[in-house]
């Protein structure tokens, strides 16, 4: 037997059976129109009630099972009305269909599924169908499973997200040297730090007594008393303190030089800028003493509402300047005691320098950068720090010079393009061109004809071979001009998955350079679930090619997010992180392949 037919064969005992049931609830449900809307919280308790009793019961028999309610009814007879729930039963590395039914139905025959009482009257039970997922190539980016399935390399990790340790005995007499750690280009993704030799590391490697930089800088000023961290300030002795201590209330220097030229006490202010008032009787205490889990006010005030900080507006993520303009980069946090905002370059000191202001007031840290000079571009950190802990904003703000250009004078082999001069692709063909003033078509799904926006599915890049979704979980409204995801699967939410857009979007849009791909999206929350974290927005593949979009904003829970999907070079990256070259940008797009847009639990687009 060959590879490929181990393979095969391996797949076919892999493969997932999906199974259709109906099941009596007779009147133990009360009908109500709230059953008629899956968002509604009537249909909800429902189907999480029947969900965590049915996967409790499946957990008995071999293989895995899921469960997730489509549909509730009622039906009419003559003494009064049954209400009737349809469910679907997906079953992996089981496809014993009499003992998948025996298992529901016996649940049914004993009369109860949570606090409702069942009848086998009307049961129904049928096999949808198996899905075997088919061979394909994986691509450079992705791992081969042992059922076939090709998935990204991201999602290979351990506990710790750390690179995983394979052991290996080294020769007798034998020494190797480990091999260095690739480096990369800034910018880096959100969830990355930039080293000083300017490669990107998790952001938790930093200051974990482990060297991941190759040049160590993620282990520098981590709690050395000198020089002092970039959150500290020096002393007159020579010492460091934090920068939340300076005018506290409190000698924190020992010299008292962290309480000199303090801001005064206004003639209508009762307590001074360095004190907390007390609710009650307005006493003035120390502002050192707010936060410090010991009440020092009579009514205990001092020790409220107390919250570590939280960074609600990070810095703009990528910004690019001329030579000798200023730049100011902004930052809130929130918190109790209100938090102080200081700054980093590279995980390192700003430079002190009379072109840079930095201030901190009510939770809004400013970063002022005037004459801007080459040594200022690099990732600029803010860190939110009060007395209940510190938080670093995600992401960072990456500076980076333009060269400003006269529009037509640019050198051989570039053109001029809002104000720069940007390198001729031309396909290899030719380094001579110039800018074009050809218009640039919109592409958009016409909801009043029903085959251009059918093609919308949704896809689950680390379950190639999940089924489509049916009917009854992807609805599509026209007259909103907009689809509705629902699925309160456990399967489903568990998956990270992607709306793909038809076949109108994709092939050759090399036109697309420079313009946007713009949607609207909202989601709400299913029960236990907390928000996504921060994963790629959107993943375009084309050319061998996948490209990912991960510099969206936060897109909150029950808001409507507008989204703007830019198609230049500074937006995209590979998988790996690596930035994105123009010319593999454009590549992409001369052959798309598909365009995915992440979904968020239950979602409406």
């Amino acid at each position: 037997m060959d590879v490929k037919e181990k393979l095969l064969l391996s797949i076919t005992h892999l493969s997932s059976v999906y199974y259709r049931a109906l099941v009596n609830f007779t009147d133990s449900l009360v009908w109500t129109q709230d059953f008629d809307d899956i968002f509604s919280l009537s249909f909800t308790e429902v189907s999480d009630a029947v969900v965590d009793t049915l996967e409790s019961e499946y957990n008995r028999i071999p293989g895995v099972q899921t469960v997730s309610v489509v549909l509730i009814k009622k039906m009419v007879r003559d003494n009064g009305v049954d209400i009737f729930v349809e469910l679907d039963v997906g079953s992996d590395y089981n496809n014993n269909d009499e003992q998948i039914r025996s298992v529901l139905y016996n649940v049914v025959k004993e009369g109860a599924i949570a606090s409702y009482v069942t009848s086998v009257q009307g049961f129904q039970f049928r096999r949808l169908g198996e899905v075997t997922p088919s061979i394909r190539p994986c691509m450079p980016d992705e791992h081969r499973c042992s059922d076939g399935t090709c998935i990204l390399l991201e999602y290979l990790v351990t506990t710790d997200d750390k690179p995983p340790v394979i052991p290996v005995t080294p020769a007798p007499v034998t020494t190797t040297t480990p091999a260095r750690r690739p480096t990369y280009p800034r910018p880096c993704r959100a969830d990355q730090a930039t080293c000083q030799s300017g490669e990107c590391i998790p952001r938790d490697y930093i200051c974990d007594g482990q060297r991941d930089c190759s040049d160590g800088s993620d282990e520098f000023r981590c709690g050395t008393p000198s020089p002092c961290e970039p959150n500290e300030f020096k002393c007159k002795n020579g010492r460091c303190a934090l920068k939340l201590w300076r005018c506290d209330g409190d000698n924190d220097c020992e010299d008292n030089s962290d309480e000199l030229n303090c801001p005064t006490k206004g003639p209508s202010d009762r307590c001074a800028p360095e004190q907390f008032e007390c609710l009650s009787d307005r006493t003035c205490i120390p502002a050192s003493y707010q936060c410090d889990e010991e009440p020092d006010c009579p009514d205990r005030s001092d020790e409220y509402s107390c919250t570590p900080p939280s960074v609600i507006s990070p810095p703009e993520e990528s910004v690019q300047a001329a030579r000798g303009s200023t730049v100011t980069f902004t930052c809130q946090a929130t918190g109790v005691p209100t938090p102080i905002i200081t700054w980093r370059l590279n995980w390192g000191h700003i430079p002190a320098s009379a072109r840079i202001t930095m201030t901190s007031e009510d939770g809004r840290g400013t970063l002022i950068i005037r004459d801007v000079k080459e040594t200022d571009q690099g990732a600029y950190t803010c860190e939110a720090i009060n007395a209940k802990g510190l938080v670093f904003g995600i992401p960072d703000g990456v500076l980076t010079l333009i060269t400003s250009t006269i529009p037509g004078n640019c050198p051989d082999g570039q053109f001029s393009m809002d104000g720069r001069c940007v390198s001729c692709f031309c396909a290899g063909i030719s380094k001579n061109c110039k800018a074009t003033g050809r218009y640039r078509d919109q592409i958009s799904l016409r909801f009043t004809e029903e085959e251009d926006y059918k093609g919308v599915n949704v896809s689950f890049p680390s379950r190639p071979g999940t089924p489509p979704l049916s009917s009854t979980q992807l609805l599509i409204n026209p007259e909103e001009r907009e689809f509705q995801l629902v699925d309160l699967s456990r399967r489903f939410l568990n998956l990270d998955s992607f709306w793909t857009l038809p076949r109108q979007f994709l092939g050759n849009k090399i036109d697309s350079y420079g313009g946007s791909l713009k949607y609207k999206i909202r989601y709400t929350l299913a029960r236990g679930l907390s928000e996504p974290v921060e994963k790629p927005d959107v993943i375009m593949v084309g050319n061998g090619r996948r490209l990912v979009y991960r510099r969206g904003s936060p897109t909150p829970p029950r808001e409507t997010n507008s989204k703007d999907i830019k198609f230049t070079e500074q937006n995209w990256q590979h998988s790996n992180g690596r930035p994105v070259s123009r010319e593999e940008l454009m590549m992409t797009l001369a052959s798309l392949d598909s365009i995915n847009i992440r979904t968020s639990t239950t979602t409406t687009w």
